[in-house]
């Protein structure tokens, strides 16, 4: 007897495993995406939308009808074996996506010959119009199985009752759905330990290898670090560091490239390894060492002290809006306030004559480091 319940949270469980690696591995990391169908249609999401609809459809296989309502019996056993029929083209779409074959399995083309035979096609001729059979679907359905009576023109067209149980359908469709999850979770494992161990060889060589060639790797590798400041622009930061001896402005720019690419290395190393194997990462983190913080009331502060982080915050809030160049807080404002010390100024200006590019954002890291340094000595 089928354990339906068992059977539905088991296939969710497969998808929301998948669901979570698609979100963490391949929207992130081209080396992922190079290795899957990644292209201008996957790049839009939907494949979110095939996770949610596997997902959420699951549940209609469990109406499989009432005992005492023959047209409900009728009207469920069609959504079911649509249901079936969909899921198994969805399947067959993530497949794709991950470069695996189309499915052949028998549990496959069992059922979706049956929805084909009673939903998609009853009736069912020849490309010449040729009468191929037809069904007629009586009073045989029920909430334990299917029956109905085909006629088929290799048989002259003389009637023959077909029966299926919903055990056996259902049976057949979960076999197909775990073969294939499976084989999609194979793959995306393969995948994932590739670039892990990708991820391992890197790291060590940051800092050591040319700074060319650190790029080139983390561009295909981290495009995501890219994004994430202005200033990391691949011909600035090559530029950059050519210009280091030029100003400190763009060795820290590069020296500040190199820490973020080094932590986002190292955290996605461990998230790899998590993902790989959970056990051996859960061990190694409860083996770390406890460090206790103790927090500091207010109370137990100076004056100084208070001072000190109240200007902190302000600093703060202040560099926020200069990045935005804000109509109260922008340049002018630093310039007025800060203007007297000639590197924030020579910063500033900078910032000026170079509006909304990489050389700008750099001059704005420089200037926030700068000043927050200044402001910890005061």
């Amino acid at each position: 007897m089928l354990d339906l319940k068992k059977e539905i949270s088991d296939v969710e469980a497969k998808i929301s495993r998948i669901s979570d690696a698609w979100r963490q591995f391949f929207l992130e990391y081209m080396a992922c995406k190079k290795e899957i169908n990644y292209d201008s249609e996957v790049r839009t999401n939907y494949v979110a939308d095939v996770f949610i609809y596997l997902r959420d459809t699951l549940p209609f296989l469990k109406e499989t009808g009432s005992d005492k309502d023959h047209m409900k019996n009728v009207f469920n056993a069609f959504g079911v074996l649509q249901t079936l029929y969909v899921q198994q083209d969805l399947i067959d779409e993530l497949l794709f996506i991950f470069k695996l074959q189309e499915s052949k399995h028998l549990s496959k083309s069992i059922n979706r010959n049956l929805r084909n035979e009673l939903v998609g096609h009853p009736v069912r001729r020849t490309r010449e119009e040729n009468l191929i059979s037809s069904v007629f679907l009586g009073r045989g359905f029920s909430p334990d199985g299917v029956n109905y009576v085909r006629y088929d023109y290799p048989d002259g067209f003389k009637s023959k009752v077909v029966d299926h149980t919903w055990d056996d359908i259902l049976s057949r469709h979960f076999e197909f759905l775990n073969l294939y999850l499976g084989q999609i979770w194979d793959r995306i494992l393969n995948i994932v330990k590739s670039f892990h161990k990708n991820l391992v060889s890197f790291l060590p060589l940051i800092g050591i290898i040319a700074f060319t060639k650190v790029i080139d790797l983390a561009e295909h590798r981290f495009e995501i670090l890219f994004k994430h400041n202005d200033a990391y622009d691949k011909d600035f930061l090559i530029s950059s560091n050519e210009r280091y001896l030029e100003h400190p402005r763009f060795k820290f720019i590069v020296d500040l490239f190199l820490s973020e690419l080094v932590e986002c290395v190292s955290e996605t190393i461990v998230t790899a390894e998590k993902f790989i194997n959970p056990q051996v990462v859960e061990r190694v983190v409860t083996e770390a060492p406890i460090f206790t913080v103790e927090l500091v009331q207010a109370g137990q502060l100076s004056e100084e002290e208070i001072k000190a982080i109240q200007k902190s915050g302000e600093l703060s809030y202040n560099l926020s809006k200069l990045y935005e160049d804000h109509p109260i807080f922008g340049i002018d404002f630093f310039m007025k306030t800060y203007g007297a010390d000639p590197v924030i100024y020579t910063e500033l200006q900078m910032m000026r004559e170079n509006p909304n590019s990489p050389l700008f954002a750099c001059c704005y890291e420089y200037l926030k480091s700068y000043m927050e340094e200044r402001r910890s000595q005061e």
